[in-house]
């Protein structure tokens, strides 16, 4: 499987994301527009990675999908402020991994509305790219619960953790072949049906994977992730 990947981040993310599957036979393709962590860490990993440096949104777009296209990448994955185009999404399918709950926070100040509307459950959100930003399908969603006032530092924490569970799910239902996207149309289906727990919306089942995030979530003295999966059957 092959997996596209367009960021502008420091590469947090991804390097979490690189060894959260290094036990499944994954290969990245990255796409950047400027300088930046993520390509450090493709540097350090022997990952192939392509800068691409305008700052015109359809340019961008059509030349990142062909080159994403060229190197026969199954989906892409945004870690991106920037807006994309329908000349990516709709040649790809495009998943973006938003920092909070959709559809109540929206946009590039999620995290920080959430502290400041003091809810009560701080989430993250897989959802399908599509023309109008932060309102494609959603595919998973994870969600956490807090108790205001919660800091930064806290959020911030919590927030990284959803989002590495989030991108390690999209490859986990790509390789169990659990979705069926349908880009120019921008829809997506699920194709089988998935657990879920109390926090995991669905849920991953992959061993390797869940034992990767509760190492993390023990580093960072955190629990974001239910151990106990439920599936759809025998909640009916």
């Amino acid at each position: 499987m092959r997996v596209g990947i367009i960021s502008s981040s420091e590469g947090f993310t991804f390097e979490q994301l690189c060894r959260g599957v290094a036990h499944l036979d994954v290969a990245f393709v990255v796409v950047t527009d400027r300088e930046c962590g993520v390509e450090r860490v493709c540097a350090a990993r022997g990952i192939f990675c392509q800068r691409i440096v305008t700052k015109d949104r359809r340019e961008f777009s059509r030349r990142a999908a062909e080159a994403l296209k060229e190197q026969g990448v199954d989906f892409v994955l945004l870690f991106f402020n920037r807006l994309v185009s329908t000349d990516l999404y709709a040649a790809l399918p495009t998943y973006n991994i938003h920092p909070a709950l959709l559809p109540a926070f929206p946009g590039l100040r999620a995290l920080k509305e959430t502290r400041e509307m003091g809810v009560r459950f701080a989430g993250a959100t897989m959802h399908l790219v599509t023309e109008h930003a932060d309102e494609g399908p959603i595919v998973a969603q994870v969600s956490t619960p807090i108790w205001p006032p919660v800091d930064e530092v806290q959020l911030a924490d919590i927030s990284f953790v959803q989002r590495i569970y989030l991108a390690l799910l999209a490859v986990e239902l790509q390789a169990t072949n659990s979705l069926l996207a349908v880009p120019e149309q921008g829809t997506v289906e699920f194709l089988a049906k998935r657990p879920y727990s109390t926090t995991c919306n669905p849920s991953i089942v992959d061993d390797a994977m869940l034992s990767f995030i509760r190492r993390i979530e023990g580093e960072r003295g955190i629990q974001v992730t239910e151990q106990g999966l439920t599936s759809p059957s025998s909640a009916a």
